[in-house]
């Protein structure tokens, strides 16, 4: 058929494909750790992987962006309690305007709904990996950040609940980007409602020298976000951002593009074949942009 749903063990069945002659292509999505470990097994048994692993989205915004639609588009990171790869994480956030900026994101964060499926309003979901939660929060505390809101765990009617299946929306601050670099919430996937609001500071060149030297050494590249209105700075991001997978400027993050693949990435997010969803791709990087006019 078009399409086969099989159900069952997980190793049986990557082990059946990976030894069968009908089997040419196998897609995995999941986390970049097995993801990679998967990859290889099947790219030395000659076949194609095709990876679609973690994403750990940046998402960065300059002195003179548009805070309200870029704050609309970061606040789709609680969707689904962040438990999408594809939603924006880590934002890197210009000194002239965090202040402001992150009193906007804590307003509309104290609006989110928690609850069930069956309420159209509510927007968090059961959270899978709760311990992971608070490792990462402690860790990002320990190294330098501080708690806004959130961090607590709760029921569906958001009372505090030690077997709570929802956190809620949590937000840190961090007012120096480099105390971020060995906090788990940047060298890792966040995969449950944290949002580290990270200072950049400095003059306006450093401050872009530091946000490129972050996006291009970050550890995944599936989406970023670029909020801003000079086209000087503008330009000089879109010439030396090379890590980005799919460059969105001032566009909603986790919108699509008719003609831009929407997945796959650099480095931990797709892999080393992470460009090459289109076929002809072999040797070049390939950065999509897209730009709201």
């Amino acid at each position: 058929g078009t399409l086969n749903i099989i159900t069952g063990n997980s190793r049986i069945i990557m082990d059946e494909w990976l030894s069968s002659q009908f089997v040419n292509d196998i897609i995995f999505f999941g986390d970049s750790k097995k993801g990679l470990e998967i990859g290889s097994k099947i790219f030395q048994v000659g076949k194609k992987p095709i990876l679609e692993l973690s994403g750990n989205d940046l998402f960065l915004v300059w002195k003179d962006a548009d805070l309200q639609k870029a704050v609309n588009s970061l606040l789709d990171c609680f969707l689904g309690s962040t438990q999408i790869c594809m939603v924006p994480k880590v934002p890197l956030i210009h000194q002239d305007i965090y202040d402001e900026f992150s009193r906007m994101v804590i307003e509309k964060v104290k609006k989110i709904k928690i609850g069930l499926p069956s309420d159209p309003k509510t927007v968090l979901s059961p959270v899978g990996r709760i311990p992971d939660f608070f490792s990462f929060l402690n860790d990002a505390i320990e190294k330098g950040a501080s708690l806004i809101c959130g961090g607590q765990r709760v029921d569906h009617n958001d009372c505090e609940d030690k077997n709570g299946m929802f956190i809620r929306p949590t937000l840190i601050r961090i007012d120096d980007y480099k105390k971020a670099l060995d906090m788990k919430c940047l060298q890792e996937e966040i995969f449950f409602p944290l949002l580290p609001l990270i200072k950049v500071s400095g003059n306006d060149d450093s401050i872009l020298e530091s946000m490129i030297r972050v996006a291009n050494t970050h550890n995944y590249g599936l989406r970023t976000s670029l909020w801003i209105s000079s086209n000087k700075y503008l330009r000089k991001f879109a010439k030396q951002l090379d890590n980005c997978g799919l460059l969105r400027i001032n566009s909603r993050h986790v919108g699509f593009s008719l003609y831009l693949s929407t997945h796959g990435g650099t480095k931990r997010s797709g892999g080393p074949f992470g460009e090459m969803n289109y076929l002809w791709q072999k040797a070049s990087h390939l950065q999509g942009i897209t730009r709201a006019i």
